[in-house]
């Protein structure tokens, strides 16, 4: 992870700080730090910011999305479960199905919360290893295709090693040209 990796992503509604990642056609994460006009507390707004995690399944595949999905959730639970035990001045929300949560904090701990969440969720989601390999009714159905065609059956041999399904993406960087506009930020 590089500063570039880094996005302002702002308008007259919200301002967010955000790092994410992509393994196109299949899931999209994003971890943010900001604020957004009338979030939790309306009278209090600019005092107050959110540290976000939001987990997207983009992949159009049913098996495939559950997959990535399942896995995820098993990292989301873990991270959960850490983060509540260092939740000193920090108070949780929950999205669903653990796909996303939020820390909601005082402005004066907000950079540290974020790097707390970003030190507990990122080594999880690169050390984590998939439980089973995906195999779909698709890939299934190739290989019975090219067994008929090559007069031939084929095995499927999993892998010796390990499979970290969550380092084969990439993280989004900002736009190279400084001069592109992200909009009016309200705080």
């Amino acid at each position: 992870m590089k500063p570039k990796n880094f996005l302002l992503e702002r308008d007259k509604k919200h301002a967010y700080i955000a790092l994410r990642y992509s393994d196109e056609h299949i899931y999209n994460l994003a971890f943010k730090l900001g604020m957004q006009d009338n979030g939790f507390d309306k009278d209090m707004s600019g005092k107050w910011f959110e540290c976000i995690y939001d987990y997207t399944c983009v992949s159009s595949e049913a098996e495939i999305e559950n997959y990535f999905t399942e896995e995820q959730q098993q990292i989301c639970k873990i991270a959960s479960t850490i983060l509540d035990m260092i939740s000193y001045k920090m108070l949780f929300f929950y999205g669903d199905e653990n796909k996303h949560f939020g820390i909601i904090v005082k402005e004066d701990w907000a950079c540290e919360k974020f790097c707390q969440m970003l030190d507990v969720m990122l080594p999880l989601f690169y050390k984590h290893q998939a439980n089973e390999q995906l195999i779909t009714n698709d890939m299934l159905e190739q290989k019975k295709k090219l067994e008929n065609l090559l007069q031939t059956s084929m095995e499927i041999v999993e892998n010796k090693e390990p499979d970290y399904i969550f380092r084969h993406g990439h993280y989004i960087e900002k736009p190279e040209d400084p001069n592109i506009a992200f909009g009016e930020c309200p705080f």
